[in-house]
């Protein structure tokens, strides 16, 4: 899971890690 989280996040920048937080946050 956080290696996918990784690729997206090194693809989508910031946006992308915004939104896998949100989905961690539930």
């Amino acid at each position: 899971m956080r290696k996918q989280a990784t690729l997206i996040t090194g693809a989508n920048g910031e946006m992308g890690h915004e939104l896998i937080v949100a989905l961690h946050k539930g």
